[in-house]
């Protein structure tokens, strides 16, 4: 498994090189591009949020905390308020 910061062009190199390995996204970058556009008084929930997916001790549980997050959508509804 390749850690990459969405840089297109080493991607393509990795893949190129083990072709049967994944690509993951880096969560620090991840969770720094989702947070740039999150309102200010909503970031500490949101990065909460993120952390309990990313730290999530099963895949099963990850899908599931963010089909939650998705669904649930509180942040949406507070965020056109702002």
């Amino acid at each position: 498994m390749g850690v990459m910061d969405c840089i297109p062009a080493l991607e393509q190199v990795f893949k190129e090189e083990f072709p049967q390995a994944e690509v993951q996204r880096c969560i620090v970058h991840l969770s720094r591009n989702v947070l740039a556009r999150t309102p200010r008084k909503l970031k500490g929930e949101i990065a909460s949020e993120l952390r309990g997916i990313f730290y999530s001790p099963s895949e099963e549980k990850v899908r599931e905390r963010f089909a939650d997050f998705r669904l649930r959508g509180a942040w949406r509804k507070r965020s056109r308020r702002l």
